[in-house]
């Protein structure tokens, strides 16, 4: 039960420190807080222990990282031997993570360089040998500084001296960013060139897809979807439609004049034949009652002979 409490407490201390790494005054008082409720005896070498576990996991391998940490060294006033003693410690206790311990003895070998080769810390990756490790952590340096070296200070004597950088090889990694920088951007300007001229050639297939011919009656008259250029040719378009409405007007009105026409000549030629039907038809009803004159006459002239007889 004491060990655990004693843990928990170890853990806690960690992630405050951690927290407030930079920021002296609040690590002077999590110090003393913490020293106090941790009870009686040496607590120095396992809260320093934590602390630097923490500290690897939270914070970036970089100068400001490496500060911090020589302030807490001070304030912890951890001596030579037991940083000796505590950097193997936080190393342990990171086995299954090895991009965190690269970082932390990238930190500890400028921040505390005797200590740290005294402790061999390169030896202690479960997998990887020194001369890899030695490879690893000269790729990190080199990268630290190509994400730094755009800063106005990237070049200061006291930055490359912490971290452990000629000014030749300053140079050298500051030329090589730059060069790969112009390269992006012309790559950026190609691409953005090339999506431009991508979108107008689509905006052009999608205008002439849109575009409709011209054919017959509607010849000029835009279709509802197509593109119009400018007012010119609005104004070609509105006189072709007035000119194809006269034509059209005008052959409306010789086509009505045309059957109006014909329906005379018919109605004249329909009055003409009942007239002659008509009139024969009367010629022979006359006929037949002069007929039947002649027959009464002859009627009566056979009587009146009789009476005479």
């Amino acid at each position: 039960m004491y060990e655990e409490r004693q843990e928990g407490l170890l853990e806690e201390f960690g992630v405050t420190m951690a927290a407030y790494l930079g920021e002296e005054r609040e690590m002077v008082s999590t110090l003393k807080l913490f020293r106090g409720q941790l009870g009686p005896g040496s607590h120095t070498v396992p809260m320093f222990v934590a602390f630097l576990k923490q500290m690897a996991m939270d914070r970036p391998a970089d100068i400001q990282t490496i500060l911090d940490l020589k302030r807490a060294v001070a304030l912890m006033q951890m001596t030579p031997a037991t940083l000796v003693q505590a950097l193997p410690l936080a190393m342990d206790g990171l086995q299954s993570q090895p991009s965190t311990l690269g970082k932390l003895v990238f930190v500890a070998e400028r921040a505390v360089p005797a200590a740290a080769e005294a402790a061999q810390l390169r030896s202690k990756f479960p997998t990887w040998s020194p001369e890899t490790v030695a490879t690893l952590q000269r790729a990190m340096l080199e990268n630290i500084y190509r994400e730094m070296c755009n800063e106005p200070d990237a070049d200061a004597p006291e930055n490359l001296a912490i971290l452990g950088l000629t000014a030749g090889e300053a140079s050298r990694l500051r030329e090589d960013v730059e060069e790969k920088a112009a390269l992006a951007a012309a790559a950026a300007a190609a691409a953005e060139a090339e999506k431009r001229e991508r979108e107008q050639l689509q905006n052009a297939v999608k205008k002439a897809s849109e575009y409709k011919p011209r054919i017959g009656k509607n010849q000029g008259v835009p279709t509802k979807d197509a593109p119009v250029d400018d007012d010119e040719d609005d104004e070609d378009d509105d006189e072709d439609d007035e000119d194809d409405e006269d034509e059209s007007d005008d052959a409306e009105d010789e086509a009505e004049a045309e059957n109006a026409e014909g329906g005379e000549a018919e109605d004249e030629a329909e009055n003409a034949e009942g007239g002659e039907a008509e009139a024969a038809a009367s010629g022979g009803d006359d006929d037949d009652e002069e007929e039947e004159e002649d027959d009464e006459d002859e009627d009566d002239e056979d009587d009146d002979s009789d009476d005479d007889e």
